[in-house]
């Protein structure tokens, strides 16, 4: 026999940048949806919100890792773009336009996944990186555009890390009445949405010798590390996944509570593996994640 459970929903909240998860129960099917964004090691408040007025819930939470904004830079690549390509002849100087301004920008995250339709178990969806545009010659240019431009998600209006990945879990089970008070959970499903938003520059003729190098290499370890998000994401969500499908029969009245005791304990520790992650790295620093 099915359980019917109380629909509710209550805001929660974690660490800056996180949310704690709220389990809903909705007659025999239960939705919940959790998301953690994540902005370099910043953490920001975030806040539980209602997907739908009937029988879903969901919990948004945003946890982000990144490279910070503040980028070492080398004597060279400092150097103005007039010394460096000053002339192109000793006849015909060669006149440096002004750089282009950026467009500061916006990262939303990922949205929740519609586990409804889902197979039973777990499921996810990595999307490709999207970009904002830098412009820049020099290191230091490069630099300050980004802080200008990154995505900046803590109201200041200012960037404080170049690259931003987030995440949104959602997941949704039914609950089976054994009889004798007893409830199990049962055709649970996982659903893990992850996004990730990076800087994209186009060198030209007037950028200082060698910063389309140092940049190719910026960007290959910055996203390196970006990645390394990404599978502790997947590791967790997955582990999400099997404890639901393997929680034992539980009493049918403190089942919910039971089970958002489960969700809250392995969202937290999630989070905290990326935050862990990004002190061992800092932020990408020592995979090379840092543009001379």
């Amino acid at each position: 026999m099915s359980l019917s459970i109380a629909t509710d929903s209550l805001p929660v909240f974690a660490r800056r940048w996180h949310v704690r998860p709220v389990v809903m129960g909705v007659a025999v099917t239960l939705l919940l949806l959790s998301s953690v964004l994540r902005l370099g090691v910043m953490q920001t408040l975030g806040s539980y919100k209602p997907l739908q007025a009937s029988l879903v819930a969901s919990n948004v939470a945003t946890h982000t890792s990144s490279h910070p904004k503040t980028l070492a830079t080398s004597t060279a690549a400092t150097s103005t773009s007039g010394s460096s390509v000053a002339q192109a002849s000793t006849n015909f100087p060669k006149v440096v336009p002004p750089i282009p301004a950026c467009t500061p920008t916006t990262f939303s995250g990922p949205t929740a996944l519609d586990v409804s339709n889902a197979p039973v178990g777990y499921s996810e969806v990595i999307e490709q990186p999207s970009h904002y545009q830098i412009y820049g010659n020099t290191a230091n240019q490069l630099e300050k555009q980004i802080a200008q431009c990154a995505p900046a998600t803590d109201g200041s209006g200012s960037a404080e890390f170049t690259a931003e990945t987030s995440y949104r879990l959602a997941w949704q089970y039914g609950a089976i009445n054994l009889g004798n008070n007893q409830c199990k959970l049962s055709d649970v499903k996982v659903g893990l949405h992850v996004g990730m938003m990076l800087p994209v520059w186009q060198p030209t003729q007037f950028a200082t010798s060698g910063l389309s190098g140092q940049w190719n290499t910026f960007m290959a370890n910055l996203t390196t590390h970006e990645k390394g998000h990404v599978a502790l994401d997947q590791q967790y969500a997955h582990t999400l996944a099997d404890d639901l499908a393997a929680f034992p029969a539980t009493d049918c009245g403190t089942l919910s509570q039971q089970v958002r005791y489960l969700i809250d304990s392995e969202v937290n520790t999630l989070n905290q593996a990326n935050d862990n992650y990004d002190s061992q790295t800092n932020h990408g620093a020592t995979q090379g994640a840092i543009l001379p």
